[in-house]
């Protein structure tokens, strides 16, 4: 408990020191969709769990903190007037088990590069739950919601299916799923919605010693690559 708080306070400490504020002040509708598109890919849920279910007593509770690249640094130097050149979050999430093999979850991060702070909440379902010999599969439904942004609201929805099979204290998995972003600026500024969908592909492992459990992920948002960590305390 003692090191998963002396990381948590770290990851506090460094979103304090934030370089840049995302806010429109060219606003471009080409420039806007760059951005979003960026946006959906860093801000976009992580999951970062297999697919087998925690079960009734299952609880985790831990840090979070992820890295994605940028790939329309100049629309959104050319938007915002700030040179952001990555995207990322960092915070605290958790995740519970409920019966019939169902998991909810949820996080709080914010943002070290910018002004942005992340609500996100999932809804988990196994359709298979796994077993000795065999992998499980299940399903995901997922939401984000951002804060921070005076000059439009931005969020993000996604669904997913992906497979994982424990292996002794690693357990890998990967999947597939869509990301749906909305993107909504301020009517004073011109610009029109942008509402469009990524296809997402993830893989990842899981490492359990317990009471801890440590998750390392990368996705495939769109044109954009993540890079995902999650350290939890595993109940």
């Amino acid at each position: 408990m003692r090191y998963l708080m002396s990381l948590l306070t770290l990851l506090l400490c460094i979103t304090t020191a934030r370089a840049a504020d995302i806010e429109i002040i060219n606003p471009l509708q080409e420039t806007f969709r760059g951005l979003s598109e960026d946006m959906g890919a860093a801000y976009s849920y992580k999951g970062l769990n297999p697919a087998e279910p925690l079960g009734i007593l299952g609880f985790n509770l831990g840090v979070v903190g992820s890295y994605t690249s940028v790939e329309n640094e100049q629309l959104i130097t050319d938007l915002t007037g700030q040179d952001i050149g990555e995207l990322g979050a960092v915070g605290i999430s958790a995740t519970k088990g409920l019966p019939l093999n169902i998991d909810v979850g949820a996080y709080y991060t914010e943002d070290p590069n910018t002004n942005v702070s992340l609500i996100g909440i999932e809804l988990r379902y196994a359709i298979l739950e796994g077993s000795a010999a065999t992998p499980a599969v299940g399903l995901r439904a997922a939401a984000t919601q951002i804060d921070g942004i005076d000059s439009f609201d931005f969020n993000t929805y996604s669904i997913d299916v992906s497979i994982s099979k424990g292996l002794t204290l690693f357990t890998p998995y990967g999947g597939i799923g869509q990301v749906f972003v909305k993107s909504d600026p301020n009517a004073f500024l011109g610009l029109e919605d942008e509402s469009f969908e990524l296809t997402r592909i993830f893989l990842g492992t899981r490492v359990t010693l317990l009471p801890f459990a440590f998750t390392g992920e990368v996705d495939r948002t769109g044109d954009n690559t993540s890079f995902n960590l999650r350290a939890a305390i595993a109940f």
